[in-house]
């Protein structure tokens, strides 16, 4: 069984992983802020290393469907990341170029985050929620993908109205 972790100190490095059936698809390191039982603060400078999904040629791998490998990649905004335990959600708040605010908010809608020792796993659900910086509007965002992913029998119809009624809740 896996070793989880008690809490996280202010400053420590973990790695949040988003994994499908077992298998590493996205890997990124990041700064705890704070861990307290409600909320997983964390911070991820721009130009951060993370391990991406490619396929064997280098390109995108949208779906975790066939072989991919994971690649090199520079995170490309400064973000906060916001993880709240037992929730099918994290926020990440992107803040413009010379750090003084978050200009975008991102509800990744994914499985609740599983500690680990240096840092959590998760499943992505496909569907996302883009939020202005301001919190006045929003839109889904890769309803493309989450129908893909039916198609391909990647998730069941229960799940995906699972994740609608969650989007939904504010």
């Amino acid at each position: 069984a896996p070793v989880m972790a008690a809490t996280w100190a202010p400053g420590e490095t973990i790695v949040g992983q988003s994994v499908w059936e077992g298998k590493v698809r996205v890997a990124c390191p990041m700064f705890v802020i704070h861990d307290r039982p409600d909320v997983l603060a964390a911070y991820i400078p721009r130009g951060t290393i993370a391990r991406q999904a490619r396929t064997p040629g280098g390109e995108t791998v949208r779906l975790p469907l066939g072989e991919w490998v994971l690649m090199d990649e520079a995170w490309t905004k400064a973000t906060l990341m916001l993880a709240f335990p037992g929730r099918r959600y994290r926020l990440l708040g992107f803040w413009d170029v010379p750090h003084e605010r978050i200009i975008t908010w991102y509800a990744n809608l994914e499985t609740p985050m599983e500690r680990l020792r240096h840092g959590f796993t998760f499943t992505d659900l496909f569907l996302d929620v883009v939020i202005s910086g301001d919190l006045r509007a929003w839109r889904c965002k890769d309803e493309d993908e989450l129908n893909e992913a039916l198609q391909a029998g990647l998730l069941t119809n229960d799940q995906a109205r699972s994740n609608s009624r969650h989007r939904l809740r504010r």
